[in-house]
């Protein structure tokens, strides 16, 4: 029966389990890096049940760790030609991106947006696959969508004001750096970004200050020198 496969792993007494219990066996191998195991149980549930989609998944899955992406792309699609589910085209999303194949990776986040557009990682791998194809408008308007999700997030917050700042919208990258320091004062890539972009603006007191802030909280050797990188090599006063 589709529901019911004979299973080598259980014990002596046991004479099957259903297809659900085999591919929760699979999925915990695959959480625990045996691939191989995991690759027989999907091949084995797929002996009995041809339109399993999550088997067909974990087998995608399987493949893009491997770094097979194009196996990959051929289970994702087998999935999504029986199941439009949105994790499927998110998978499938990343491993044209792996390849190099931005529209096509573009494509398929756009779709899982379209079936949910509540999960946030979607906004950021769109939002980044565009600003790689230089489309910064439109990286720009997924990550105000990814904002207005989740306001408080400060991921979200630090990509929106880096992709501003890289547009030169200084005053509005700004207050998404604070808008993160509000809530994570000692936040490190915010602390950076922000002291940056005043000393792009010859704002140097404020960076100076920020700078400091920054190496209070984050001693390092590092930093240090970004810090000094920052005042102009010819000063323009004594």
């Amino acid at each position: 029966p589709k529901n019911e496969m004979k299973n080598s792993l259980s014990p002596p007494n046991t004479q099957s389990i259903t297809v659900q219990e085999a591919l929760n066996i699979a999925i915990g191998y695959f959480q625990e890096g045996n691939l191989t195991d995991s690759k027989i149980i999907c091949n084995k549930i797929l002996s009995v049940n041809t339109e399993n989609s999550d088997c067909y998944t974990l087998l995608g899955n399987i493949e893009a760790q491997q770094g097979q992406y194009q196996n990959a792309i051929v289970f994702f699609n087998r999935a999504i030609s029986l199941k439009k589910d949105f994790s499927y085209f998110y998978n499938l999303g990343n491993c044209f991106k792996a390849l190099h194949q931005l529209n096509n990776s573009i494509e398929n986040y756009r779709s899982a947006i379209r079936i949910n557009p509540n999960f946030p990682i979607l906004y950021f791998h769109l939002g980044m696959a565009l600003r790689e194809q230089g489309k910064y408008k439109e990286a720009t308007e997924i990550f105000r969508n990814w904002v207005n999700l989740n306001p408080s997030n400060p991921e979200s917050l630090i990509n929106l004001g880096s992709i501003l700042a890289e547009q030169n919208e200084n005053d509005e990258a700004i207050e998404y750096y604070e808008k993160v320091l509000a809530l994570e004062p000692t936040h490190q890539s915010a602390l950076y970004s922000l002291a940056s972009v005043l000393a792009n603006q010859s704002r140097m007191n404020e960076a100076k200050y920020i700078f400091d802030k920054l190496l209070h909280s984050h001693p390092t050797d590092a930093l240090k020198i970004k810090a000094v990188w920052q005042i102009p090599i010819i000063a323009t006063s004594t």
